[in-house]
């Protein structure tokens, strides 16, 4: 696997240990955590194995221009992989053994980070979103502009994967509170909705805020479980969840074979949003089973197929 030279990372730690954040990234089981966030450059992504039972890696898989790749193993000989980043943009990354391909999409065990440049042209005080009855209200303010352009409103049902939905002009230059307001009218039909607020500046340089999450009651389904795979599976896969929680907790999954005997039980982290994990079924005999999902007051059944 590549590797970036410790020799770099610490002359780069060294040079940047003013300004740099370290930011941890959990490596599990269950997932990485967070799976999105933002970071500036010269902040160092900590990944870190947590366990309990697997080998992972953390493994690039588009990156800005002129950044460096990595294909790091995550385990209990190696639990630790820092990556100091050193350009911005948007950075999306998986664990090769637990991320697959559906309808041509990459999911599984995936994640995404975005990068902002050191020198930043807007100082953003806060970025809010709610909902009410016509949509989702946002609404941001800032207390210092310069050569700012415009920001641009994306929005996401995955946390990534965004799209932009509006421009709004800015003051431009301002050492002063500016106010900004944007109602989000058209709403899709998804059980939770993603919203960051992207700045750009008249040269063109670009500064993404944190993602903020939204619980969609307008219009969302109360569905537990968006996507099950491989269904059938063979004998050794590893089964993908991927599932929406309205509220913190744990998911409780119970697998009964055709008779009603329990085979398997288990519990993955359920955060506010979408969530993507993983389940390593122990060596089960073929044949149809029962999948019994359950997350607060929410309870749904499969039937997974084991060939």
């Amino acid at each position: 696997m590549k590797k970036i030279h410790t020799l770099f990372i610490v002359l780069f730690l060294g040079i940047s240990r003013l300004y740099a954040a370290t930011i941890t990234v959990q490596v599990s089981d269950q997932g990485f955590k967070p799976t999105n966030f933002t970071a500036n450059v010269g902040d160092v992504i900590k990944f870190q194995w947590t366990g309990p039972l697997e080998n992972h890696t953390t493994t690039s898989v588009t990156i800005p221009s002129g950044a460096a790749s990595w294909d790091a193993f995550s385990g209990p000989g190696s639990p630790t992989f820092l990556y100091p980043v050193t350009k911005p943009g948007n950075y999306f990354y998986k664990c090769t053994p637990h991320a697959f391909f559906q309808n041509g999409v990459l999911v599984g065990m995936v994640a995404n980070f975005t990068v902002n440049p050191v020198v930043l042209p807007v100082k953003l005080t806060s970025f809010d979103v709610s909902l009410s009855n016509e949509g989702t209200k946002v609404k941001w303010k800032t207390t210092f502009e310069k050569n700012v352009d415009y920001f641009t409103i994306i929005r996401s049902n995955s946390a990534s994967n965004f799209k932009e939905i509006a421009r709004i002009k800015a003051a431009g230059n301002s050492s002063e509170e500016q106010t900004y307001n944007f109602t989000d009218y058209n709403l899709p039909n998804d059980p939770f909705l993603y919203y960051a607020l992207v700045t750009v500046d008249l040269d063109g340089t670009t500064q993404y805020s944190d993602t903020k999450v939204l619980k969609n009651q307008l219009k969302a389904s109360a569905k537990l479980i968006t996507s099950i795979s491989p269904n059938p599976l063979n004998k050794g896969d590893h089964l993908m969840i991927s599932y929406s929680a309205m509220v913190d907790g744990k998911l409780n999954v119970k697998l009964q074979n055709m008779n009603g005997k329990l085979v398997f039980e288990d519990q993955l982290t359920a955060s506010i949003g979408m969530n993507n994990s993983h389940l390593m079924l122990p060596d089960l005999e073929s044949g149809i089973y029962i999948a019994t999902f359950s997350l607060g007051d929410v309870k749904e059944v499969y039937k997974i197929q084991v060939n």
